[in-house]
């Protein structure tokens, strides 16, 4: 049974402070202490409890639902995009930072494909979808190097970017990437930073 439990004033004679109780069916109102109450808070609270986990739950069975509906190419695509995540995240965590940037950088390793912007667009949006999703920490630079990654292996010179911002609150940092002059992720925030690095380097050759 739910109920409202809203403060309304303090009794300082008697140390401890009176609420107002308004019952949803009812719609009566009564001045009852915090302990007379308690119990319709703390079941309050499991309903709620109860209804975020089933919306949880509902969520999880319909991506399960739209995943089965994928044919083979899109099911891999998401795959892998959960895996670079991860693998990204855990190089971030255990790597030094200037190994852990070069992670997405690896060697273009075939001819680039026809429709370029088709297949960057649809690596955008799987790294930001899962990025959104899964349980561990999947920020800007998570995102780029998954992306990079990707997108390289697939023959799209795609290249991070990594620059800073100073303002008020201290020194930022923010990590986007681009392949053929597109935004790939994070592009938006860029415009605020300053670059000062690229990986690979254009002079690399990579």
């Amino acid at each position: 049974m739910l109920a409202v439990i809203e403060r309304v004033s303090t009794c300082r004679d008697h140390k401890f402070e009176f609420v107002r109780h308004r019952h949803f069916l009812s719609g009566k109102q009564a001045f009852l202490p915090p302990f007379a109450t308690a119990g319709v808070s703390a079941f309050g609270v499991a309903c709620i409890a109860t209804i975020h986990s089933k919306e949880s739950s509902m969520v999880g069975v319909k991506s399960l639902v739209v995943f089965a509906r994928l044919d083979w190419r899109q099911r891999f695509l998401l795959l892998e995009t959960v895996a670079c995540l991860a693998a990204a995240a855990f190089a971030i965590k255990f790597l030094p930072f200037r190994r852990a940037i070069l992670a997405g950088s690896v060697a273009l390793q075939r001819q680039p494909p026809a429709k370029r912007s088709i297949l960057i667009c649809q690596i955008r949006k799987n790294v930001q979808a899962i990025a959104a999703r899964v349980p561990w920490r999947s920020v800007c630079l998570q995102q780029a190097l998954a992306a990079q990654f990707m997108l390289r292996r697939r023959g799209v010179d795609a290249r991070l970017h990594y620059g800073v911002a100073n303002d008020r609150q201290g020194l930022h940092a923010h990590a986007w990437v681009t392949a053929d002059d597109h935004d790939v992720v994070g592009g938006v925030e860029a415009v605020t930073f300053k670059k000062v690095a690229t990986y690979p380097a254009a002079t690399s050759g990579v």
